[in-house]
């Protein structure tokens, strides 16, 4: 299972919306098209459009945090964050 807590929301103008989180658990590879599951609601559904590795600070890489370009309106992105989204095997 691939699973992230998602730390912050925030938009690209033109490109969507990025969920920014944390890898809780790396147990499969997830990939661009791929659909994750929200652990609270399992009928919220994300669709991964891009997945960029994200570096919080300038004096240590943490390579567990990722963000996830994603099509949501505004409103559904922001309701996912303190959530964790989950991809089973």
């Amino acid at each position: 299972m691939f699973e992230i807590e998602v730390i912050d929301v925030f938009k690209i103008s033109g490109r969507g919306f990025v969920i920014g989180g944390e890898i809780i658990d790396r147990g499969t590879v997830l990939k661009n098209g791929d659909t994750l599951i929200c652990r609270d609601y399992k009928n919220k559904k994300v669709l991964v459009k891009s997945i960029e590795m994200v570096n919080f600070g300038n004096r240590e890489i943490n390579f567990n945090r990722i963000g996830l370009l994603v099509d949501l309106e505004e409103s559904e992105a922001r309701s996912l964050i303190g959530r964790r989204l989950y991809e089973e095997e």
